[in-house]
């Protein structure tokens, strides 16, 4: 897995690239020692995605799978809100770390709630 900085300003936050690289993945989130991992995806992903890293994560942390609707129409702000909702009714805090998995629109409403 390559690591990529990319810069927002002063700021740089780490870009992990890599293909069969989901052991490697989960081992790094699994350091952080999270109080809850909450994998966000949409229903299309879930569908097909085979779970080999949610199963690498539940192996040694509590995980919740949170789907979402896919597609452009669904990235609104009362989208972010009712998966930042589902979050909290699952017991996330200050300490859970978010996973999105997927396209831009799970990435824009699963980043905007820990923000």
């Amino acid at each position: 897995m390559e690591t990529l900085p990319i810069h927002f300003g002063d700021v740089a936050y780490p870009f992990l690239l890599g293909t069969n690289c989901a052991d490697d993945l989960a081992a790094g989130l699994l350091s952080l020692r999270a109080s809850a991992y909450f994998v966000v995806c949409d229903s299309n992903v879930a569908r097909t995605y085979d779970g080999s890293f949610v199963r690498r994560l539940r192996s040694e942390a509590a995980v919740y799978v949170v789907e979402h609707r896919p597609g452009e129409r669904h990235k609104t702000f009362p989208a972010a809100r009712a998966l930042l909702d589902r979050l909290l009714g699952l017991g996330a805090d200050k300490s859970a770390v978010v996973v999105p998995i997927g396209g831009g629109v799970t990435g824009n409403i699963a980043g905007h709630p820990p923000a």
